[in-house]
Parts: structure tokens; C-alpha cells; sequence
């Protein structure tokens, strides 16, 4: 939007309101002017000149108050305000001048100001104007030849009032290019975002004997952790947890390449095994050469009390047998992460899931995550944060990881995206208790 247009329509932002600024800038002025220096001894007693400006510097100034809290735009006015800052510095240059002050550099605030609201153009013409009236103030007072005091002026003004002109010109622009490059940035990282929660599932399952529940906290507007809970057409559940390497938009591409495929191999009833040898001929050449996917599949079959996974290169869910954070048993396969090879050889394995035991997948957002000390969170911040609470359900289990997380965490923590999915075996009437 250009910075000359009649915002007059437009609610206009008080807090970053630039005209008010000015407005404030010159009523502080003239208090000064006519409390503090000899030459101007007052209102009445001031030079017929510097007098005028006082006056009418002090009326625009209470016009612009009544018109800004009333919520009129001051915009339309913008030239109007420069010109009656140029005619009040002018006379405040010309005043201390007969006492051999030099007060040429206030001008330097006029041209900021023509910079921030005009771009180039207002400071080369406010710089223009303050080197013109300047000029004819000094000739009529000194009577000086013209060529002389030309001389005079390109020599000692001319140039550093340009250079604040100039400069203050391309210090707007490149503020202007960096918070339109940051609001582009932020419409595509919203968009992305909006993209990315619809790869996640709206709630979660209901499933009669099994507790579940999740934290997804992203570190960024678009992160790298995708996970996926579903009831699998033969009644199994699936968990997916992954974590992509690269964030931002960059994670989302292969977030999305990995969910398609993810989802075709599901459709098709393959094994964990299967959906990621699926997905790692899928992925393979878009993840090439510098990025990769940790993914945990795993398949849980209550009436079996059995999960059946694969681990590429994830860090390992916990099985905590009867739900004691002391008998706890690493879900890993040594499995190879998913893009690092283009024909890995992935296998099932099988581990027990029996009544009252608990499930705990989480990614490196929660584990790797440095303390003041500069330790790491660890599997074992993990299984502290279960032992401390004395509901075992799995919402407060959940809430007992991330809130100690967050706790050990130092002001860097939210470096990395955070997932946590608990399940838990319990009877069927306390399943879901937390569940939409």
C-alpha cells in the first residue's frame, strides 16, 4: 500500500501512528522555545516571525490532537504538516542565527520524517525545501552575495543534508523490503500450517480398552512431526509417529510426499513393515541428498495383546509394563531411517501389550531438549515425569511429560517440534474418558 493514499476511511493504528509522533515532537518544541532560550523571550516577546510560526505551529499541533482522538486519519494532512515544520524550523534557525547559533541540523528531522512518509521522493523534496528556505532566510539577514553564499551552502549543507536524505531514503526502503518480505513469509508459513493440520487427524479414535492421548506442540508455524492414529479395517490400531528433518516449508513437501504414501499403503492392509518399504520407494528420491524420515509404525491388536512394529531410525516408543516407568521396555529394530538408503530391508517385530501396560511414543522435540545445565531431557525426563504423578491415566500421563518438560526446558526449548501419544490398556469403562 502506498504511504500517500487518503487512509481517511481506514481505522488508523494509534500505537504506530507516525504522525502523532511528529505532532508530539513539535509541541515539545515550541515548550521549549518559549520557556528555555534568550532569543525568544517568550510569545510576546519573540521575533514578529518566529512568533507567527509559534502560533500557528501550536494551533496545527492542537488541530492534529482533536482530529487523532477523534480516530481521523492524519495522512491526508502529511504535506500539510511538513511544510508548517519547514516555515517553524525555519524561523527557530533564522531567530538563533543573530546569536551565531547554528541550528541548521533540526532540518535533519524534517527530512527523516518526508523519508518514513514519502519514501526517496519526500526527503529529496523536504531536504530540497530546507536548503531553499534556509538560503533565502540567510540572504535577506546577511545581505550576502548569492554566489558567495551558494558557495557557502554546497559546501557546509548541501551535501550532509542530502546525505540524510538519501540515506534515510534506503533505510525505509530496505525496512519497507523486509517487512514485505516477512508478511509474505508469514501468509505462506500460515497457508502451510492450514495445509499441514489437514495431514493430521481431527480427533482421536474411541476404542473400547484402550486410553489414549496426544500433545502436539509444532516449534515453528509448520513442523516436521507427522503422526497418524487409526482403526485399521481389521480392527487394529495404527500409530504412525514421524519426524522429517528440514522445518518450515521445506519439512511440509516432504511431510506431504510421506502422508500420501503413507495413506496409500494403509488403504492397501500392508504391515508396518511394508508401509514403510512403501513410503521409502516413494520418498526416496525427493529426500535426496540432504534430508531423511524417522518413522515408528506400529499395530496394535488388543484381542491378540500384541503390537507389531518397525522402527526407521526413531527414537524408541516405551512399553511400560503395567504401567510402572520402572519395567520399561524400548520398542527399537535397528531399523535404517527411511530416505537414507534407496532399498532397505525392513522387518516386523512383535512385543506384548497386555492389560494395564503403556505406551509412550515421543519425538526429539521432547527428549532432546536442553536444560540450563545443558543436559538433555532424555528418555529418563520421560519416565521421571510418569513416576511423579499418581493418576496413570493417559491424559495425566501426557500432561505430566509435557508440563515437566516444559519446566526442564531453558528459553531455547521450543527449537524443535514436540509429539507425545500415550495409550494405555484399562477396562472399557475408563477408555477414552479423555477422547473427543
Amino acid at each position: 500500500m502506498s504511504p500517500d493514499l487518503d487512509h481517511s476511511s481506514v481505522p488508523h493504528n494509534k500505537r504506530e501512528d507516525t504522525d502523532i509522533i511528529v505532532a508530539l515532537f513539535r509541541a515539545a518544541l515550541i515548550i521549549v522555545l518559549l520557556i528555555l532560550p534568550p532569543e525568544t523571550r517568550g510569545l510576546l516577546g519573540a521575533p514578529p516571525f518566529i512568533r507567527t510560526m509559534l502560533t500557528v505551529g501550536a494551533l496545527y499541533t492542537f488541530i492534529q490532537a482533536v482530529l487523532f482522538f477523534a480516530n481521523y486519519s492524519m495522512h491526508t494532512y502529511r504535506p500539510i504538516t511538513l511544510a508548517v515544520d519547514l516555515l517553524l524550523v525555519t524561523a527557530i534557525t533564522a531567530t538563533f542565527a543573530q546569536s551565531g547559533r547554528d541550528l541548521f541540523q533540526i532540518y535533519y528531522i524534517l527530512v527523516i520524517t518526508g523519508a518514513v512518509w514519502y519514501r526517496r521522493s519526500g526527503a529529496l523534496i523536504t531536504a530540497l525545501a530546507a536548503i531553499g528556505l534556509s538560503f533565502i532566510v540567510e540572504y535577506h539577514m546577511t545581505g550576502a552575495d548569492p554566489a558567495d553564499l551558494a558557495y557557502q551552502f554546497a559546501v557546509t549543507r548541501v551535501p550532509w543534508v542530502l546525505l540524510v536524505a538519501i540515506f534515510a531514503a534506503y533505510l525505509v526502503r530496505a525496512r519497507d523490503s523486509e517487512r514485505e518480505l516477512n508478511i509474505q513469509i508469514d501468509h505462506e508459513l500460515r497457508l502451510a500450517r492450514h495445509l499441514q493440520a489437514h495431514m493430521l487427524p481431527e480427533r482421536l479414535p474411541r476404542v473400547p480398552g484402550l486410553d489414549i492421548a496426544l500433545r502436539f506442540n509444532p516449534a515453528r508455524y509448520v513442523g516436521g512431526d507427522l503422526y497418524a492414529i487409526q482403526t485399521l479395517q481389521d480392527g487394529r490400531i495404527l500409530i504412525v509417529l514421524a519426524d522429517v528433518a528440514g522445518k518450515s516449508v521445506y519439512g511440509l513437501v516432504h511431510l506431504s510426499a510421506l502422508n500420501s504414501h503413507l495413506t496409500a499403503a494403509v488403504h492397501e492392509g500392508l504391515s508396518p513393515a511394508e508401509i514403510a518399504t512403501r513410503i521409502n520407494r516413494g520418498i526416496y528420491e525427493s529426500l535426496q541428498p540432504d534430508s531423511y524420515a524417522a518413522v515408528v509404525i506400529a499395530a496394535i491388536d488388543l484381542n491378540a495383546d500384541t503390537i507389531e512394529f518397525v522402527n526407521c531410525g526413531h527414537l524408541p516408543p516405551l512399553r511400560l509394563r503395567h504401567s510402572d516407568p520402572d519395567d520399561v521396555v524400548q520398542l527399537s529394530s535397528g531399523s535404517i531411517l527411511i530416505g537414507a538408503v534407496e532399498n532397505p530391508s525392513y522387518e516386523n517385530h512383535t512385543e506384548a501389550f497386555e492389560a494395564t501396560d503403556t505406551l509412550v511414543f515421543y519425538t526429539d522435540g521432547i527428549s532432546e531438549v536442553r536444560g540450563r545445565d545443558n543436559k538433555q531431557f532424555g528418555a529418563q525426563g520421560v519416565l521421571r515425569a510418569i513416576a511423579e504423578i499418581q493418576r496413570q491415566d493417559a491424559e495425566a500421563i501426557a500432561e505430566s511429560v509435557m508440563t515437566a518438560r516444559q519446566a526442564f526446558a531453558a528459553a531455547n526449548a521450543a527449537a524443535d517440534d514436540a509429539t507425545l501419544i500415550v495409550l494405555r490398556r484399562c477396562p472399557d469403562s475408563e477408555a477414552n474418558a479423555h477422547s473427543a
